[in-house]
């Protein structure tokens, strides 16, 4: 079931040039979002969406108490899956992550026997007509991205102590390469269309991986943390970094390498989450009294504030090139809710 509703938008170690942090204004737009949840749910989380609008992500059935992946359609039905059992008796944990333009949803569910309590857990595609092609690679696979040509990029855990991560890449044949720097944490945290990923090592900091495999490493200037979370098709990077008080902000690398700073006025801590085909970038922050809320901000370098009403939290996770935006919000007695904005008007 879902509802929609009106509300108002308020407000490298390489050369690297660097843009200040911009002087931002909020603006104000009208706009529909669109709340749902999934069947039975105790609480919806939408991770992702693609070109067309199609959302992935998981929910806790109060039923079962079983958490589920779903695949929520542009008419707003909500079709559910689960990872297939494969050793254990059950899987009882399949959480969808990404989405990419055919439908196609990258993943990972944990299976447990009963009742040793044993576990494993897997990375997963599900194809747009339903198939789960399973896949595993060290101890668990943790997370990951899907681009149009199915390549899916993530980490996984290759030892249980210190459980140490590195990064996966499997192609669409399902042959699966590694990386690694040999710092005890690597992670591939976004693929493009063109087989480029940006992720971070422990060791060389942030990245931009080729996919012939060259690694260029880039790095916010004066900053304690760079780490990229997004990257489009022009090569666009976005993702936070913090300051020398440890206070986060966004930035945004160009294709060129330079490097622009943001941050959402008044914020006591700006995150972007994801970046569309144009430019555009979606994320949340944090207000003085350290309650969530979404932004979008425009290629412009505006930012607008992304409220669903009543919420007590908001937070965005996914923005497609038609500049619809998906995540979660909370409402007043704690419960989490899928949401899509689908325009301004």
């Amino acid at each position: 079931m879902y509802t929609t509703i009106r509300i108002r938008l308020a407000s490298s170690q390489t050369a690297i040039a660097v843009v200040a942090i911009l002087g931002l204004v909020c603006t104000t737009h009208a706009q529909n979002i669109i709340m749902f949840d999934a069947p039975n749910s105790g609480g919806t989380i939408a991770t992702a969406i693609n070109s067309t609008g199609q959302i992935t992500g998981y929910y806790q059935d109060t039923t079962s108490g079983i958490t589920h992946g779903f695949l929520r359609e542009t008419d707003g039905t909500i079709i559910t899956f689960d990872g297939p059992p494969l050793t254990l008796a059950y899987s009882d944990f399949t959480v969808g992550l990404a989405i990419n333009s055919a439908g196609q949803i990258a993943g990972s569910y944990v299976e447990y026997s009963v009742p040793a309590g044993e576990f494993l857990e897997h990375g997963f595609l599900r194809d747009s007509d339903g198939t789960i092609t399973t896949f595993d690679i060290g101890h668990r696979v943790l997370n990951s991205a899907i681009n149009p040509a199915a390549q899916i990029a993530g980490s996984y855990v290759f030892s249980d102590l210190p459980s140490p991560t590195a990064a996966f890449l499997r192609y669409s044949d399902g042959s699966i390469t590694t990386f690694y720097d040999h710092s005890g944490f690597t992670v591939f945290t976004a693929i493009n269309a063109k087989g480029q990923i940006t992720g971070d090592g422990g060791a060389i900091g942030s990245f931009l991986r080729q996919p012939d495999g060259t690694v260029t490493t880039f790095a916010v200037p004066n900053a304690s943390l760079t780490y990229p979370i997004g990257i489009n098709s022009s090569t666009q990077i976005t993702g936070y970094f913090q300051d020398t008080n440890f206070v986060n902000h966004g930035f945004l690398r160009r294709r060129d390498g330079t490097l622009a700073r943001f941050r959402v006025p008044n914020a006591s801590a700006t995150v972007p989450v994801a970046i569309n085909s144009l430019g555009q970038i979606t994320g949340y922050y944090l207000d003085a009294t350290y309650a969530y809320h979404g932004f979008l901000r425009q290629t412009n370098g505006t930012i607008s504030t992304l409220d669903v009403p009543n919420a007590t939290l908001t937070h965005p996770t996914g923005i497609n090139s038609s500049g619809q935006i998906t995540g979660y919000y909370q409402d007043s007695q704690f419960v989490l809710h899928g949401f899509v904005r689908t325009s301004e008007k």
